[in-house]
């Protein structure tokens, strides 16, 4: 591999990861099919034991994780994705 800016041959690879943390979220067909009638209908009914679980309920979390390769070159510093 040459580098593009130096033209020097030392140039090494390596693997790094993205990794982001998202929220995990019900879906769209759920809003569309249940939640749009049933989350009111429970705060409405249920107030003090959903807010007890709005509140103490641990948040869940996806994990993304994202595998890259980033050549470096040894002579200049410069990188780009390989």
């Amino acid at each position: 591999m040459i580098c593009k800016k130096c033209m020097s041959g030392n140039v090494s690879v390596q693997m790094t990861q993205d990794i982001k943390l998202r929220k995990k979220r019900k879906g769209i067909l759920y809003w569309v099919i249940i939640g749009w009638w049933l989350q009111p209908l429970l705060w409405l009914f249920f107030t003090l034991p959903m807010l007890f679980i709005a509140i103490f309920r641990p948040k869940r979390y996806k994990l993304r994780v994202k595998n890259k390769k980033i050549a470096i070159c040894q002579n200049c510093g410069y990188q780009w994705n390989a």
